[in-house]
């Protein structure tokens, strides 16, 4: 055989509940193999020959060791909690989403009263589903516990107030949320509101003028819940502790992190993590926040994705913000 492409399907258990995770593989190899055959995009294997001279192929799979936890509560179209479905879905997306070839995910059962966990959950950016209800889902750190609640009959209420460059309010500005769900002005205090917002990902965009439009964003998780979601106003600090694939913390690390707020805006900055894998970042701008990381690894080759990688998170200022990062070696890139 001169190569194939297939994908690897395993099962494991975190706390009792069962994971399922999908890798797509490719294996070219050999002259004459028809290379149309590979999915090039795919995590590539790598033949292995043992004194006999016989070949096996090798795939290494990577799996998240840094977890946290999640609960919640399941609302029907009238806003009571009910078992509308009997189990939710979950998928994680610290693996990069749709376009990494990976998929992590997990059915996770509703009690009759509609509440459900609580469930283990890797840190990052998660994705719920039930019934035609679905809802992203980001757990900042190690071992916390994150309530988020799903249904037709999840809303809160998302508040702000806008400020113009010199962090002076603005009267009379046109808000708009979630790509133009609703709409609201800024009062003479700067402030707008927004009722009965579906919980999840929260987009708030600023229309300050005809050719300057200023956006922040923000996770609504609970029923009843009041987030602020700021634009142009007070910054935050940005800490956390980076974690290696072996759940350590991973000292003398670069840290990157990137902020935007409106079209060509935005700030970069760059650290390193203390002796303990902290990472701090202060003076950050209000804004959508990014964080990642690449550390070298010696049974790793270099490639355009980097050696070990991690994935960005979006969360709001101000106040400490505080969002660890994972970092999963790189099934694209091949063993030395």
């Amino acid at each position: 055989m001169n190569g194939f492409n297939g994908e690897l399907q395993i099962e494991f258990e975190v706390d009792g509940i069962v994971w399922e995770y999908y890798q797509s593989v490719s294996l070219c190899c050999c002259e004459g193999f028809d290379s149309v055959q590979c999915d090039s995009n795919s995590p590539i294997g790598t033949i292995v020959t043992n004194e006999n001279g016989l070949s096996s192929y090798m795939q290494n799979i990577y799996l998240p060791t840094v977890w946290g936890e999640m609960q919640g509560t399941a609302y029907n179209e009238y806003e009571s909690p009910e078992k509308i479905d009997s189990w939710m879905i979950l998928r994680s997306f610290v693996f990069g989403g749709s376009e990494d070839f990976r998929l992590l995910f997990t059915l996770i059962p509703i009690n009759l009263d509609g509440t459900y966990g609580p469930v283990p959950i890797p840190v990052g950016l998660n994705d719920m589903d039930i019934l035609t209800e679905s809802r992203e889902l980001f757990i900042p750190k190690k071992d916390q516990l994150v309530s988020a609640d799903i249904g037709p009959g999840a809303k809160g209420t998302v508040t702000g107030t806008i400020y113009d460059d010199s962090g002076l309010t603005m009267t009379g500005i046109k808000v708009e949320l979630n790509n133009g769900s609703a709409f609201s002005l800024t009062d003479d205090n700067g402030q707008y509101t927004f009722t009965d917002v579906p919980v999840g990902y929260v987009h708030i965009r600023a229309v300050i003028s005809p050719t300057q439009d200023l956006y922040n964003v923000g996770i609504l998780n609970m029923n009843g819940e009041t987030i602020t979601i700021d634009i142009n106003g007070t910054g935050c600090n940005v800490t956390g502790t980076l974690y290696d694939w072996m759940n350590q913390p991973l000292p003398f690390t670069d840290v990157t992190l990137n902020v935007h707020w409106g079209s060509g805006l935005q700030q970069n900055l760059s650290t390193q993590t203390d002796i303990n894998g902290i990472f701090t970042f202060s003076e950050v701008h209000n804004g959508s926040v990014n964080i990642w990381a690449n550390s070298y690894n010696g049974a790793i080759e270099t490639d355009e994705f980097g050696d070990i990688w991690g994935i960005g998170v979006s969360q709001t200022c101000p106040g400490v913000l505080n969002m660890d990062l994972s970092l999963i070696p790189n099934p694209y890139a091949t063993s030395k």
